[in-house]
């Protein structure tokens, strides 16, 4: 369901890039029933998407912020291919977002080889045709 719904903001079929509502869904209807229902793996996905979006359009403010909240729920998509996708996406981030500032790179640089190792123990020692 969200995989679509990104797909049209990806075309530029959505009036704004990161926000995840068109004819088959609305995000100010869908958040609030995922919340509710404590929906982990919902959640997970509905942030997952927002922070690929977020990125792959430059609002990397808001991509952090995404994949802040994906983190939270990322209990909810473990053992699925949508963990590795966060621990690329979040370094990504990280890495779009240095600054000049030596203690930020250094604490953007130690998340970007905390994700890797996480890939790298848990993904690409398993599947290292998708994930080396």
């Amino acid at each position: 369901m969200f995989r679509i719904i990104s797909i049209f903001n990806l075309f530029g079929l959505a009036e704004h890039s990161t926000i995840l509502s068109g004819e088959a869904l609305q995000e100010s209807e869908i958040l609030p029933w995922l919340l509710s229902t404590n929906d982990w793996h919902g959640l997970s996905l509905f942030y997952l998407y927002k922070m690929m979006l977020g990125y792959l359009f430059g609002e990397t403010d808001a991509a952090k912020s995404y994949a802040v909240e994906c983190k939270r729920y990322l209990m909810g998509i473990v053992g699925n291919l949508g963990e590795p996708l966060f621990y690329f996406y979040d370094s990504l981030i990280a890495l779009a977002q240095l600054s000049q500032q030596q203690d930020e790179i250094s604490a953007s640089l130690q998340l970007v080889e905390q994700n890797q190792t996480i890939v790298q123990q848990q993904w690409a020692q398993y599947a290292p045709m998708n994930h080396q």
